[in-house]
């Protein structure tokens, strides 16, 4: 498991100079949201579950979600509401601002509620902490990180460039990698093949 620790030591290694662990911490925190940002990449969805409570609409999500991808109470799914559907033939909704759910209308009783999202990769401020991306493209993220360190150290070498494009790079590799599920499996046929 990589951790903040070895990551710093990384950072330094592929710069290839002393920077402070405040400095290596900004430098990879941001690498890291930027990277979370880049695709809904698997080892973010998450799914939270808990009971609400009668008479209460609202419920605090953790600050770390960047999308909802459902939410099902009890068994019927719910979808967003807006105002434009006041009018309209849909049963429940829900809304989300600053990470509150708010429910409509609220539920009846206590039931169980589970939503999954897609989360940003958790901030890393101890050396022992680790991020949730798999450790096999922690070099991506070091790549970028040093792209951002030769940016702010030596903007007029250009280093910062090459090292932006070798993360590219890496990311498309990631998309291929961890994106291909998604994509249909059709069969291959030879001309002349049949089915």
């Amino acid at each position: 498991m990589t951790t903040l620790s070895n990551l710093r030591t990384q950072l330094r290694r592929r710069v290839g100079r002393e920077m402070s662990d405040d400095l290596c911490d900004d430098l990879l925190n941001g690498a890291l949201s930027d990277l979370s940002l880049e695709a809904d990449w698997p080892w973010l969805d998450r799914k939270w579950t808990f009971t609400t409570v009668s008479g209460q609409t609202e419920y605090t999500l953790p600050s770390v979600v960047r999308s909802i991808e459902s939410v099902v109470v009890n068994v019927d799914e719910w979808f967003p509401y807006s105002t434009a559907d006041a009018d309209s033939q849909l049963r429940w909704g829900y809304t989300i601002a600053n990470d509150v759910l708010t429910f409509y209308p609220e539920p009846p009783s206590a039931q169980t509620c589970t939503v999954r999202a897609v989360q940003m990769d958790t901030p890393l401020s101890g050396g022992g902490d680790s991020p949730l991306l798999p450790s096999q493209y922690t070099p991506a993220l070091v790549e970028l990180a040093a792209a951002g360190a030769w940016e702010q150290l030596d903007p007029v070498e250009g280093r910062h460039v090459a090292a932006q494009r070798r993360y590219e790079r890496r990311l498309g590799v990631m998309r291929r990698v961890e994106t291909r599920d998604a994509r249909p499996v059709l069969p291959r046929v030879r001309p002349g093949g049949i089915l």
